[in-house]
């Protein structure tokens, strides 16, 4: 096995990077495709797809779905944001950051009715620091109340398999 810094490793992990964009694109396109409440950013640089980001409307995107009656829904227009990823190589270059801001300002143009809120959802794993960081830098705030529903059902099967993960929330004013 080839150890972690040489030149293979790093040529295999930047392939699988690239698939794995890639495939995330993919798949986020069938759903635009399939479903219409559902829009896919992009970001390209000289021809790569650098990052993507899925927004779509209601919860059911960040597992949340039954979380539906919490007090900050109320009379919202709710929205979750999922996967999203920059390519190694592009990352801390404000990519993400600017996908964010971007889906928020299509949520806005998208809804013009008598709401007063609009609730930007969406979840991370739970040790992933730098992703929580960010989305705290543009304004998303930690759900406590919170639990994974995915992760308490893995713990009911007795084996944990999935990441756990936090729900983060942003309330936006029309």
């Amino acid at each position: 096995m080839p150890a972690a810094g040489t030149p293979l490793t790093r040529f295999r992990l930047q392939i699988t990077t690239q698939y794995q964009l890639r495939l995330m694109t993919s798949l986020q396109a069938r759903a635009l495709k399939e479903r219409d409440d559902f829009v896919l950013l992009t970001c390209h640089e000289g021809g790569t797809v650098t990052g993507v980001l899925t927004v779509s409307r209601g919860l059911s995107a960040s597992g949340a779905i039954n979380y539906r009656d919490a007090e900050i829904f109320r009379d919202a227009h709710v929205f979750s944001l999922c996967n999203m990823a920059v390519k190694e190589g592009y990352r801390r270059r404000g990519i993400a950051t600017s996908m964010l801001r971007s889906a928020e300002a299509h949520v806005l143009k998208t809804c013009s009715d008598e709401r007063s809120s609009i609730v930007m959802v969406l979840s991370c794993e739970k040790y992933n620091e730098d992703a929580q960081r960010l989305y705290e830098e543009v304004g998303y705030r930690l759900d406590d109340a919170w639990e994974d529903p995915r992760w308490l059902e893995s713990i009911e099967r007795g084996a944990v398999d999935v990441s756990r993960r936090v729900l983060m929330f942003k309330q936006l004013q029309l």
